[in-house]
Protein backbone atom coordinates (compact mmCIF):
# COMPACT_ATOMS: atom_id res chain seq x y z
CA UNK A 1 0.00 0.00 0.00
CA UNK A 2 1.37 3.44 -0.90
CA UNK A 3 2.69 5.45 2.49
CA UNK A 4 0.55 8.53 1.46
CA UNK A 5 -2.72 6.67 1.37
CA UNK A 6 -1.85 4.68 4.34
CA UNK A 7 -1.18 8.26 6.19
CA UNK A 8 -4.22 9.45 5.12
CA UNK A 9 -6.47 5.88 6.26
CA UNK A 10 -4.58 6.61 9.79
CA UNK A 11 -5.94 10.31 9.53
CA UNK A 12 -9.34 9.38 9.03
CA UNK A 13 -9.23 6.42 11.12
CA UNK A 14 -8.24 9.23 14.01
CA UNK A 15 -11.25 11.49 12.72
CA UNK A 16 -13.52 8.43 13.40
CA UNK A 17 -12.52 7.28 16.96
CA UNK A 18 -12.64 10.98 17.79
CA UNK A 19 -15.99 11.27 17.05
CA UNK A 20 -16.96 8.38 18.26
CA UNK A 21 -15.65 8.70 21.83
CA UNK A 22 -17.12 12.26 21.84
CA UNK A 23 -20.37 10.98 21.09
CA UNK A 24 -20.20 7.88 23.23
CA UNK A 25 -19.25 10.40 26.36
CA UNK A 26 -21.94 12.54 25.30
CA UNK A 27 -24.87 10.01 25.20
CA UNK A 28 -23.12 7.69 28.34
CA UNK A 29 -23.27 10.76 30.34
CA UNK A 30 -26.74 13.20 29.53
CA UNK A 31 -24.73 15.68 27.74
CA UNK A 32 -23.16 16.60 31.36
CA UNK A 33 -19.68 15.07 30.51
CA UNK A 34 -17.39 15.17 33.78
CA UNK A 35 -14.77 18.12 33.88
CA UNK A 36 -11.77 15.28 34.45
CA UNK A 37 -12.56 13.99 30.97
CA UNK A 38 -12.85 17.20 29.61
CA UNK A 39 -9.56 18.26 31.66
CA UNK A 40 -7.54 15.05 30.22
CA UNK A 41 -9.00 15.17 26.85
CA UNK A 42 -8.14 19.27 26.13
CA UNK A 43 -4.67 18.29 27.41
CA UNK A 44 -4.31 15.72 25.14
CA UNK A 45 -5.03 17.99 22.02
CA UNK A 46 -4.38 21.76 23.05
CA UNK A 47 -0.84 20.91 24.99
CA UNK A 48 0.38 18.16 23.68
CA UNK A 49 -0.47 18.32 20.06
CA UNK A 50 -0.36 21.95 19.46
CA UNK A 51 3.52 21.88 20.90
CA UNK A 52 4.24 18.68 18.91
CA UNK A 53 2.80 21.02 16.05
CA UNK A 54 4.94 23.86 16.69
CA UNK A 55 7.92 21.66 17.37
CA UNK A 56 7.92 20.35 13.81
CA UNK A 57 6.46 23.29 11.98
CA UNK A 58 8.88 26.29 13.29
CA UNK A 59 12.13 24.50 12.21
CA UNK A 60 10.78 23.16 9.14
CA UNK A 61 9.54 26.33 8.13
CA UNK A 62 12.74 28.42 9.12
CA UNK A 63 14.97 25.83 7.14
CA UNK A 64 12.85 26.18 3.88
CA UNK A 65 13.61 30.01 4.10
CA UNK A 66 16.87 29.83 5.02
CA UNK A 67 17.43 27.03 2.25
CA UNK A 68 15.33 29.24 -0.26
CA UNK A 69 17.50 32.36 0.26
CA UNK A 70 20.79 30.18 0.04
CA UNK A 71 19.77 28.72 -2.69
CA UNK A 72 19.99 32.00 -4.47
CA UNK A 73 23.44 32.55 -4.41
CA UNK A 74 24.20 36.60 -4.81
CA UNK A 75 22.67 38.27 -2.41
CA UNK A 76 21.91 41.22 -5.05
CA UNK A 77 19.92 38.91 -6.94
CA UNK A 78 17.61 38.85 -4.23
CA UNK A 79 16.58 42.22 -4.90
CA UNK A 80 13.96 44.53 -2.83
CA UNK A 81 11.02 41.97 -3.40
CA UNK A 82 13.01 38.93 -2.32
CA UNK A 83 14.10 41.08 0.99
CA UNK A 84 10.65 41.62 2.32
CA UNK A 85 9.67 38.21 1.64
CA UNK A 86 12.25 36.97 3.72
CA UNK A 87 11.16 39.63 6.62
CA UNK A 88 7.69 38.69 5.85
CA UNK A 89 8.49 34.97 6.33
CA UNK A 90 10.22 35.39 9.82
CA UNK A 91 8.15 38.05 11.02
CA UNK A 92 4.84 35.53 10.59
CA UNK A 93 7.34 32.69 11.77
CA UNK A 94 7.74 34.65 15.06
CA UNK A 95 4.20 34.90 15.63
CA UNK A 96 3.03 32.15 15.13
CA UNK A 97 6.41 30.77 17.23
CA UNK A 98 5.17 32.73 20.33
CA UNK A 99 1.52 32.70 19.94
CA UNK A 100 1.32 36.45 19.25
CA UNK A 101 -1.88 35.68 16.41
CA UNK A 102 -4.41 36.63 18.83
CA UNK A 103 -2.82 40.01 20.30
CA UNK A 104 -2.37 40.97 17.16
CA UNK A 105 -5.26 40.60 15.74
CA UNK A 106 -7.31 42.01 18.94
CA UNK A 107 -5.18 45.36 18.64
CA UNK A 108 -5.94 45.77 14.07
CA UNK A 109 -9.25 44.95 15.23
CA UNK A 110 -9.23 47.66 18.30
CA UNK A 111 -7.52 50.06 16.19
CA UNK A 112 -10.03 49.89 12.92
CA UNK A 113 -12.98 49.79 15.34
CA UNK A 114 -12.05 53.47 16.97
CA UNK A 115 -10.77 54.97 13.53
CA UNK A 116 -13.79 54.12 12.49
CA UNK A 117 -15.65 55.32 15.39
CA UNK A 118 -13.65 58.54 15.47
CA UNK A 119 -15.10 59.07 11.67
CA UNK A 120 -18.37 58.18 12.63
CA UNK A 121 -18.44 60.83 15.16
CA UNK A 122 -16.54 63.17 13.33
CA UNK A 123 -17.85 67.11 13.17
CA UNK A 124 -18.82 67.77 9.60
CA UNK A 125 -18.51 71.09 8.26
CA UNK A 126 -22.12 72.38 6.81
Amino acid sequence: MNPHRRLTIWILAGLVAGAVLGEALYRAYAGAVPAGWITGLSLLGNTVFMGLLKMILVPLVLSSVIVGVCSIGDPRNLGRVGGRTVLYYFGTMLVAGFDLAGPIVAALCLIELTLGLAARFAPTAN
